[in-house]
């Protein structure tokens, strides 16, 4: 198995990590669930988050790109960043629970989108 091989499938299982762990997050927190702020909880998407953006790094370097001379990465990474903002506003920020919902309705949206952009290599999938 090549190097690049490797670091796309440990991208794709971290993919999965990362969403499975905020939907469960973002539930918890939409509950009041106390184990949203259990130490393993905040500690363990911080490692799947970075094994993902190390493993893109990598990919990226393998492959010599400039993510913003391709098209469809710019338009993963802007959405990463959206994505983020979302997130970080529903388990943290949100006053209320309408504006909670929304942010999370919005990140899996933005979620959605990243993978649609990854998997047809276009940043206006379908």
């Amino acid at each position: 198995m090549t190097t690049f091989v490797l670091l796309k499938n440990v991208h794709v299982v971290c993919v999965g990590a990362s969403l499975a762990g905020f939907l469960l997050r973002g539930y918890w927190a939409l509950r009041l669930d106390p184990r949203l702020h259990h130490r393993m909880t905040r500690l363990l998407p911080h490692i799947v988050d970075t094994c993902l953006l190390l493993s893109a790094l990598g990919m990226l370097f393998i492959l010599k790109l400039n993510p913003f001379e391709i098209h469809w990465l710019g338009a993963k990474i802007t959405a990463l960043a959206a994505y983020v903002f979302l997130g970080t506003l529903t388990l943290k920020y949100a006053k209320g629970r309408p504006t909670q919902a929304t942010a999370f309705v919005l990140a899996i949206a933005c979620y959605g989108y990243m993978l649609a952009v990854a998997i047809s290599k276009s940043p206006l999938p379908g």
